[in-house]
C-alpha cells in the first residue's frame, strides 16, 4: 500500500470525530476514578494520539490510538497505583452510557480498548469499514494477506533502514551491513575513540537537554525526543555540567586520570588535542570539561586494572551473524566495559556494563536518538543483548538492572523483564517482582519492606547464627554503631550524656532501619 493509503486511513479517523469523543469519555472516567481531593488539571493530556499504521494495518483497515493521561498523573495519586488507575479508567469508559453510541461513528469502529498496566496507557484499536470492504473484494485469502504483509513489512523496514543510513552518512547501506554488530572492550579503550564522546554529548543534548559543548551553547534547549520506548536502560536525567565555573586545567596533560591503565595515560593527551583542535578556545574548554565529566561518570573504574586488562586487543566481529557479540573471552576480569553497537560505519550506541563475580550489571546506555526513535528502541534491544551476553558468553547467573523506583515512571520498565527479583531495603532478602511491586504500589511513599516482619526477623536471626560477627538485633546494633562526632575518636551511644542520647538515638534508629543491621555495623556515622 502507498503512503496515500496510510494518510487516507488517518484522515478518515480524524474526520470522524471519534477521537474527540473518546477524550471526553476518558476525562469523565478520570474524574470518577480520582480521589475527591485531587482536581483535574488543564495540562493533563487526555488526547488520543494516532500511531502511524504499518502496511499490514492498512490492509486490515486498522489503526492504533493511545492516551498517556493515566501514566502522566499516576505519580500525583498516592492512594491509587498506576495499574489500578488505568484499569479503573478503562472500566469506567466501557460503562459510560455514550460508549456504545460513540464506538461506531460513521465508518470508524472501536474494535478494542484495553488498559496497558505496565505503561499506564489506554490503547484503542480502530477499524475503518469502507476500506475493509474494498479489500474483501480483491478475493485474496487471509493467509495470502498475512504472507504478503510479512514480506511487505520486512521490505519496508529495510527501506527505512537504508534511508536512515543514507541520510546520516551520505553513503549507501550495503546488504552485508544490514545487521548490528556488538564489540566489547574496556571502558578506557573505548574512551580513546572520539566518536564515543561525540555520541555521548549528542545523546545528552537531545534526550536529557544538556548543553552541547561543541555548539558553544551556554544554556540547554528544549528539543527532547522520545517515542515512548527509548527510556529502557536509561536511569539518568543528564550528567556533566559544562557551564559551571571551574578551575579545571585546560591542557589535557594536566588532568588527573586516576588509576587509568598506562596505555590510556600515554595516548589520551594526544587524542584530546587532535579531537578538540578545530574548536574555538571557548568550545575547547567546554568540550574538555564535558569529556572529563564523561570520563569520571562512565570510564573511570573504582579499582585498578590488572595487567591482563592493560593488554589491549581489538576483538573481532563476525559479520556472518545478524547480531554479533564480539568478545569470545569468557574469562574477562571484573571491571567496567563498553559495548559498541554499530551499523556499518555508524556507532549507534554504547552500553556501559560492570562485569561482577556473579553477574553483569547494566550501568548506562547512550545511543543515536533518531535511530532509536525511528527504527529500533535501542534501550530495550540493549537489555536483551546484555542478558544474552551474560548468559551465553560470560556464563554468569545474574543480570542487574540497578535501582527500581516505583514513583519514577522512567524506572518502572525494569519490572517488565521477568523472572526478576527486588531486594528488600530493610531485610536484604530477594523477593519476586510479582510480589514486591504490588506492595510498593500500595505504600503511600512507594517505599516499604518487601517481606513480612516475622519472616524478615526470622531469616535475619538465622543469618546471625551463621555469622556471629553480626547480630541482627536492632537494639544490639544501636549500642554498637560507631559515630564520628568530632571528638577525635569514634564513640557509641552509651558513651554520650543523657541529653546527647536523646538527640542522637532517633537518628541512629532511622539509619539502622534504612541501611539494615548488618550494613550499619560496618559503617561509621559522621554527625555534624
Amino acid at each position: 500500500q502507498s503512503e496515500d493509503d496510510m494518510n487516507a486511513l488517518e484522515q478518515t479517523v480524524q474526520k470522524s470525530g471519534i477521537l474527540q469523543a473518546m477524550e471526553e469519555m476518558t476525562k469523565r472516567a478520570i474524574q470518577q476514578s480520582l480521589p475527591g481531593d485531587v482536581p483535574v488539571q488543564n495540562d493533563w493530556k487526555f488526547q488520543f494520539r494516532l500511531h502511524k499504521p504499518s502496511k499490514r494495518d492498512v490492509k486490515q483497515s486498522r489503526i492504533q490510538a493511545t492516551s498517556i493521561v493515566c501514566a502522566q498523573i499516576s505519580g500525583k495519586v498516592t492512594t491509587l497505583s498506576r495499574q489500578k488507575l488505568v484499569q479503573n479508567v478503562v472500566n469506567d469508559i466501557l460503562k459510560d452510557a455514550e460508549f456504545h453510541a460513540v464506538a461506531k461513528t460513521g465508518d470508524v469502529t472501536v474494535s478494542a480498548i484495553e488498559a496497558h498496566q505496565p505503561s499506564g496507557q489506554i490503547r484503542c484499536t480502530l477499524h475503518v469499514e469502507d476500506q475493509m470492504m474494498a479489500l474483501s473484494n480483491h478475493g485474496s485469502s487471509s493467509k495470502d494477506f498475512d504472507d504478503e504483509s510479512m514480506k511487505d513489512a520486512a521490505n519496508e523496514e529495510i527501506d527505512k533502514l537504508a534511508r536512515w543510513y543514507q541520510k546520516t552518512t551520505g553513503k549507501s547501506l550495503e546488504p552485508s551491513q544490514r545487521h548490528i554488530t556488538i564489540e566489547t572492550m574496556t571502558s578506557h579503550q573505548s574512551a580513546l575513540n572520539p566518536k564515543v564522546h561525540k555520541l555521548y554529548t549528542y545523546y545528552q543534548n537531545v534526550i536529557h537537554n544538556d548543553p552541547d559543548p561543541f555548539s558553544g551553547e551556554t544554556k540547554s534547549t528544549n528539543h527532547k525526543m522520545s517515542n515512548g520506548n527509548d527510556d529502557d536502560n536509561d536511569d539518568n536525567d543528564g550528567h556533566g555540567d559544562v557551564n559551571g565555573d571551574s578551575d579545571m586545567p585546560t591542557n589535557p596533560a594536566d588532568l588527573d586520570w586516576g588509576n587509568a591503565p598506562s596505555y590510556f595515560k600515554e595516548s589520551i593527551s594526544t587524542m584530546l588535542t587532535t579531537y578538540l583542535q578545530p574548536l574555538s578556545e571557548e568550545q575547547r574548554n567546554a568540550a574538555l570539561e564535558n569529556y572529563y565529566s564523561f570520563y569520571q561518570f562512565l570510564v573511570e573504574a573504582p579499582f585498578p586494572f590488572t595487567r591482563q586488562q592493560q593488554q589491549v586487543q581489538r576483538p573481532r566481529c563476525n559479520n556472518d551473524m545478524p547480531t554479533v557479540s564480539s568478545s569470545s573471552n569468557t574469562n574477562l576480569d571484573c571491571g567496567l566495559y563498553h559495548q559498541h553497537y554499530r551499523l556499518g560505519d555508524v556507532l549507534l550506541a554504547v552500553g556501559v556494563v560492570d562485569i561482577l563475580p556473579s553477574g553483569l550489571s547494566s550501568v548506562y546506555l547512550f545511543y543515536h536518538p533518531t535511530f532509536s526513535h525511528e527504527l529500533v528502541a535501542l534501550g530495550k534491544y540493549a537489555i536483551l543483548k546484555e542478558i544474552e551476553y551474560a548468559r551465553d558468553t560470560l556464563k554468569l547467573p545474574y543480570y542487574y538492572l540497578g535501582y527500581y523506583i516505583e514513583s519514577c515512571q522512567k524506572m518502572r520498565y525494569k519490572a517488565e523483564y521477568k523472572p526478576s527479583q527486588l531486594l528488600c531495603p530493610k531485610y536484604f532478602q530477594w523477593v519476586n517482582v510479582s510480589e514486591a511491586v504490588p506492595k510498593l504500589q500500595q505504600s503511600p511513599c512507594h517505599v516499604c519492606p518487601l517481606v513480612d516482619v516475622e519472616e524478615g526477623t526470622r531469616k535475619q536471626g538465622e543469618s546471625g547464627d551463621r555469622d556471629n560477627t553480626t547480630n541482627s538485633s536492632y537494639a544490639t546494633v544501636l549500642h554498637q554503631l560507631q559515630m564520628d562526632i568530632g571528638a577525635g575518636i569514634n564513640v557509641t551511644i552509651d558513651m554520650l550524656q543523657p541529653n546527647g542520647i536523646e538527640v542522637v538515638k532517633p537518628i541512629l534508629e532511622e539509619f539502622i532501619a534504612a541501611a539494615g543491621p548488618e550494613l550499619s555495623l560496618r559503617c561509621i556515622l559522621k554527625l555534624a
